[in-house]
């Protein structure tokens, strides 16, 4: 992938610099396993954890490296209950969702002096989940309903919610905004096929589909992420379920790209990316074939380098290893990897 074709920004993110990297364990005190979800540009990580009886809570992890722990109000306290932790912006507003006792899902937010506020979408959704959070308070997800679709939502600051979908779309998710309102995501229509869309915050909605992308089944085009300038980031997926990186440049054009290591052949293996900062920098994981089934990090440069990482004490197991969640605009990278006992821990990746 080169710099030129899609990402025509100045790298923020050198080769060298990131050949010189430090990479610093996150473990919440007293936590049976931690994910780091995202970062932001002070350096503030959020995330969750899981206790000893299964259940998520929430933490941030300020930029001293001091932790707060948290849960939303009337989360559940059994297995697989519990507060999960999404996005966060550059005021260190957290967003995310929980699930009650009655195994029910909502949408959260948790402003910056730690008030928490809980939401539902419209309409007798069973399920709500905020998956993303701008600068502005905007905050896009999906819900779900009882005949198991899916549909995208987008939330003001305000408080008001609206529910979106592509045009055709029986289902919808929405995963990324940027700073603008741009929210990307996926849909699929009359068959199970994944597409790509992006919505501009007046509501216009453009569908795409990534090169490489299968045609048949559960497979197609998954945008991941979205940065300021609109730039989109994602995987397509083969009809053999084989992971290609892509880039979306604003044009509509295309870069792919594989990470160094990832496995051929067929699915699960690929490349995965997550995260996208202002500067064009990617985040993901790749799937490897040997090690059979083991995770690896990378970071991908504007200008096409791709640069593969370790976390230090990750495993070499099957489905272990290290995934990168987010990066910030300085080049800091989150994500959680799994140990040789497959016990979960998260990591910061300074460059």
């Amino acid at each position: 992938m080169k710099a030129k074709q899609v990402l025509p920004f100045v790298a923020l993110l050198s080769q060298a610099a990131l050949c010189a990297q430090t990479i610093i364990t996150i473990d919440v005190p007293g936590a049976a396993g931690t994910a780091a979800s995202a970062i932001n540009n002070a350096g503030a990580i959020a995330g969750y954890y899981e206790d000893s009886d299964f259940t998520y809570h929430g933490f941030l992890r300020d930029p001293t490296g001091a932790v707060t722990t948290f849960d939303v109000p009337g989360a559940g306290v059994g297995n697989f209950e519990g507060t999960v932790v999404s996005a966060i912006n550059a005021a260190g507003v957290i967003a995310g969702w929980y699930t009650d006792t009655n195994v029910k899902t909502h949408g959260f937010l948790r402003d910056s002096s730690g008030t928490i506020t809980s939401f539902d979408a419209p309409h007798d959704a069973r399920g709500t989940f905020a998956t993303c959070i701008n600068n502005a308070g905007v905050i896009a997800g999906y819900d779900t309903f009882q005949n198991n679709t899916v549909h995208g939502f987008v939330r003001t600051a305000g408080g008001n919610i609206f529910r979106f979908d592509p045009p055709g779309a029986l289902q919808s998710e929405a995963l990324a905004i940027n700073a603008a309102g741009d929210i990307t995501g996926w849909f699929s229509a009359s068959t199970l096929l994944r597409q790509g869309f992006v919505r501009t915050a007046d509501g216009t909605i453009t569908t795409f589909d990534a090169p490489g992308a299968g045609t048949s089944g559960n497979v197609g085009t998954f945008p991941t992420a979205v940065n300021t300038a609109g730039v989109i980031a994602g995987y397509a997926l083969a009809d053999n379920d084989e992971a290609q990186g892509w880039a979306r440049g604003i044009d509509g054009s295309f870069a792919t790209f594989q990470a160094p290591g990832a496995g051929s052949g067929g699915g699960p293996y690929g490349t995965y990316p997550a995260g996208i900062n202002a500067g064009g920098s990617i985040v993901g994981w790749d799937i490897s074939l040997s090690p059979y089934y083991v995770y690896h990090g990378f970071v991908v440069a504007p200008d096409g380098a791709i640069i593969a990482f370790e976390a230090p004490g990750a495993g070499t197991g099957i489905q272990q290893g290290a995934r990168a969640a987010s990066i910030n605009d300085l080049g800091l990278v989150t994500g959680y990897y799994l140990d040789s006992n497959g016990d979960s821990h998260g990591f910061l990746l300074i460059p």
